[in-house]
């Protein structure tokens, strides 16, 4: 397999003799890289297949590179491997915690672990050319090559590009972390999420106003790189190999769990086994429903105290399969979702299968990250798959959520953190319908979603105990902090017509005092939850310990 050697910087001695592929040395600069880039996508004499050969970027100072373990790399499913965490990126750059604190992507693995990260660093990669050719080019007009290659990876994980760190691929962590310019801080902002959260980011930086506004000058001086192309598919749909085993939690939904138990009867790859953890109130129960998919494999498990988190714990309790789907009592679900997640992780080599969940009253358009292949940063328990033997690295559900929202996306914290693969793929979708009554809505939670408080001039989510809760475990107080004033600038604004927006503001605005109450009285019950609930642990999906 062909590996092109580019040597990142003209300073110093360069490597010695390469075999593997073309060698060449590059200024440590956006600029030389861009310059190069033609030839680095397309090089003359390259492989005609564009997955049969990858580009090595490496800093000479590293030492050299081990070719036995790029090739192990090369065999993996992945896209772009890196050591970005093992080389200072963590955390950079700063300015992403002003408009996304607490995204799943955010919150750094273990330096010394293998997981997904979009932290890239130029110092030492490994790209398949496909990426190159597709999701280039780099971005000139940062200052730093450091700042350059967090915005190309940020740019590739969201395209669907798979980035993973490793950190053996260099043997010694850096000394200190890069320094990255205000102007490259404030131009990721403006190149990732647009001008208005650059805005909004330059206006918290009101301590230094002068460097922030010349930073905001050269941030939006130059343009950007043209528009990339899709990534073609690299692997393939697997067989449908494997047991699974459906989990269906269900609290006074008997309408709706008939629909989806007559589903799975039609499934073009039968279920090994069905486990439905019926928490109806025992006066309300209905047993004759069971009786008539004596077909199915059906095991049911009856709790008295309703809670989701006990609920689906106890279900993985008695699961057997080598896979476990996860999908809710009130899911409307196609023939071949089962299939289609087998085949996705099979195909993809992932322990972690997400799809799209449609709602009767939502957008007929989803947005564009919920229409492309990609990493996955949630963890929708209507709609994934995952492999039994990744939960055992991860741990089972927190039952600091049993009847709080988010304990789908903690699990899928965890098994980011423990460094399985996941992937969202659209095409495996499914149509929830939210019954207006059971579920979560037994314990009051979710009475307001964010649909309906944006539609509304009054109402408002609230955040939530265990959404502060999640917050705490994983993230630090200052992106806590920022997260907290994302949410309640965020409830000024609504949907609808213009008079209506501006109405909203007005009303959220004069209450904003009482949402500040609010989230002080949930930041008390998140602290009572944190005091009281043991941290779960994350072992290596490997089964290494922590």
């Amino acid at each position: 397999m062909r590996i092109d050697l580019i040597q990142i910087g003209l300073v110093g001695p360069a490597l010695g003799p390469w075999p593997h592929g073309a060698a060449s040395r590059l200024d440590a600069t956006p600029e030389a890289l861009a310059g190069a880039w033609a030839d680095l996508a397309a090089p003359a004499g390259a492989a005609t297949d564009p997955s049969a050969d990858a580009v090595l970027f490496w800093d000479p100072t590293l030492g050299e590179p081990d070719p036995g373990h790029l090739a192990l790399l090369l065999g993996q499913p992945d896209d772009v491997w890196h050591a970005g965490l093992r080389l200072g990126l963590g955390g950079l750059p700063s300015t992403i915690d002003d408009v996304a604190p607490t995204w799943m992507l955010n919150r750094d693995p273990d330096p010394t672990r293998e997981a997904t990260s979009w932290r890239l660093t130029w110092r030492a990669a490994l790209v398949r050319r496909r990426v190159l050719a597709s999701l280039g080019p780099i971005d000139p007009s940062y200052a730093s090559l450091d700042a350059a290659a967090l915005d190309l990876g940020h740019r590739w994980i969201t395209l669907g590009a798979r980035l993973r760190h490793v950190p053996t691929l260099v043997p010694t962590a850096a000394a200190r972390p890069p320094v990255l310019g205000l102007a490259d801080e404030l131009r990721f902002v403006e190149r990732r999420y647009g001008r208005k959260w650059m805005g909004w980011t330059a206006a918290t930086r009101v301590r230094h106003p002068l460097a922030v506004f010349r930073g905001v000058r050269r941030a939006i001086a130059q343009t950007g790189p043209p528009a990339p192309a899709d990534l073609p598919a690299l692997v393939t749909d697997g067989a449908a190999a494997g047991s699974v085993t459906v989990l269906i939690p269900t609290v006074e939904r008997y309408p709706f769990l008939r629909v989806v138990l007559e589903q799975l009867r039609g499934q073009t790859v039968a279920p090994s086994q069905v486990i439905v953890i019926d928490q109806t109130p025992v006066a309300d129960r209905d047993p004759d429903l069971y009786a008539g998919f004596a077909d199915l494999p059906l095991e049911l498990i009856t709790l008295d105290q309703a809670g989701q988190c006990r609920a689906r714990n106890a279900g993985l309790e008695r699961a057997t399969g080598d896979h476990v789907l996860f999908i809710d009592d009130d899911d409307d679900i196609p023939a071949d979702l089962i299939e289609a997640h087998l085949r996705s992780i099979d195909g993809r080599r992932v322990e972690v299968s997400s799809g799209v969940v449609h709602e009767p009253n939502g957008p007929e358009q989803l947005s564009d990250e919920f229409r492309r292949f990609r990493v996955s940063d949630t963890f929708p328990t209507n709609n994934t798959m995952v492999r039994r033997d990744a939960l055992a690295a991860s741990g089972w559900f927190d039952l600091a959520y049993d009847r709080g929202d988010r304990a789908d996306h903690d699990l899928g914290m965890r098994l980011y953190l423990s460094g399985a693969r996941m992937v969202m793929d659209p095409t495996i979708d499914l149509l929830h319908h939210h019954a207006p009554r059971g579920g979560l809505r037994v314990h009051a939670a979710r009475a307001i979603t964010y649909g309906t408080a944006r539609g509304s001039i009054r109402i408002r989510q609230p955040l939530s105990p265990t959404q502060l809760y999640l917050w705490r475990r994983y993230y630090s107080p200052d992106q806590v902090r920022k997260a907290i004033r994302l949410h309640l600038a965020g409830a000024l604004f609504g949907s609808g017509s213009r008079s209506n927006q501006l109405a909203r503001v007005l009303v959220q605005a004069a209450s904003l005092p009482l949402a500040r109450r609010e989230v002080a009285g949930a930041e008390r019950l998140a602290a009572d939850l944190l005091a009281h609930n043991p941290r779960i642990g994350c072992a290596r999906v490997d089964g290494s310990p922590p």
